[in-house]
């Protein structure tokens, strides 16, 4: 078996491509986690979950229109659309590393066991990131969390961040 440090011994130009890839993955991953929480926590900030209330884009617009501040809409509105692109970034990083180690693992394999392990890191990054990619690839106005795993869509204004439609903010 290879040594933690033998692994890292250039063997081949595509066996270093695939290290290299490997590190851009993770790095693009870590960004995608941190964006995440940006987004959520930004989410959580401005807006709740009513259930009673509808939850399809154009009324949820309305509603956000009427008693968010448009600074406010903006901060949502960036974090969600930065989400969106990060999502697809980690994405294509993702099936471009997944593509190279496979090819830099056929050159050195040494048993199934790496096949099976490529396998199940395929399969579950694979989830995660169609997940990510579900959550931000919604109409406008549709802001869903990416905390849970069933779908819960934030539809309403969380009451400290309310406004008369005068532009006063409503306190509660």
């Amino acid at each position: 078996m290879c040594s933690t440090f033998s692994n890292l011994d250039f063997k081949s130009p595509l066996y270093s491509l695939a290290l290299g890839l490997n590190a851009l993955t993770l790095l693009c991953l870590l960004i995608l986690y941190f964006v995440e929480v940006k987004r959520e926590n930004t989410l959580i900030s401005f807006l709740e979950v009513t259930p009673v209330l509808p939850t399809h884009g154009k009324s949820v617009g309305l509603r956000l229109k009427e008693l968010l501040s448009e600074s406010n809409l903006e901060k949502i509105h960036r974090m969600d659309e930065l989400y969106a692109q990060v999502s697809w970034l980690a994405t294509a990083t993702y099936y471009v590393n997944l593509l190279v180690s496979i090819a830099a693992l056929y050159e050195h394999l040494f048993n199934l066991q790496a096949v099976s392990s490529v396998y199940a890191w395929a399969t579950v990054m694979k989830g995660r990131l169609d997940f990510a990619r579900s959550i931000s690839n919604t109409e406008n106005w549709i802001y869903n969390s990416a905390y849970l795993n069933h779908p819960v869509q934030y539809n309403d204004v969380d009451p400290i961040h309310r406004r008369h439609s005068k532009g006063h903010i409503e306190m509660m």
